[in-house]
């Protein structure tokens, strides 16, 4: 069961369609889709956040924007650029 909300979980399909078009119809390499899919994870969420910056704890607030398993969409997003980014650089 996936613990989360539901605009968290559409977070990652709308990512999805960004991953479905760059990686299976324009051809891009993986780790290029994924920090694409990252990004648009990022900004999808701290744009919900930052429309209601006033409230307290906005940038980690459960209810503020999406998360799952208790863990803001943002920093998910971050970690895979991060995570691609470093696969990339570092292949031989």
């Amino acid at each position: 069961m996936i613990q989360g909300n539901l605009l968290g979980l559409l977070m990652f399909v709308f990512a999805g369609i960004f991953v479905a078009i760059g990686g299976f119809l324009l051809k891009f390499p993986d780790w290029m889709v994924m920090i694409m899919a990252g990004i648009i994870l990022t900004i999808t969420d701290l744009i919900f956040r930052i429309l209601q910056r006033q409230q307290k704890s906005w940038l980690m607030a459960q209810n503020l924007g999406g998360y799952l398993f208790f863990i803001p969409v943002w920093i998910f997003g971050f970690v895979v650029v991060l995570i691609n980014l470093i696969s990339h650089f570092t292949k031989k």
